[in-house]
């Protein structure tokens, strides 16, 4: 029961608004606040994609 939850919730999309007010990514809102963008809906596996490929980056 507990895996068809968590399958559901990774297929959910969220507003900009709710991943920043999320416990999940805490220590990550002011990136996210930068990255994400408003009036856009996400799924928690393209926040983290999105974190992925940030953080990822080449620094120059």
């Amino acid at each position: 029961m507990e895996e068809k939850r968590e399958e559901a919730v990774q297929t959910m999309s969220f507003t900009k608004q709710q991943i920043l007010e999320s416990k999940k990514y805490k220590n990550r809102r002011d990136l996210l606040r930068a990255l994400l963008n408003d009036g856009e809906s996400y799924t928690l596996k393209q926040v983290d994609a999105v974190l992925l490929a940030f953080l990822k980056r080449e620094v120059k």
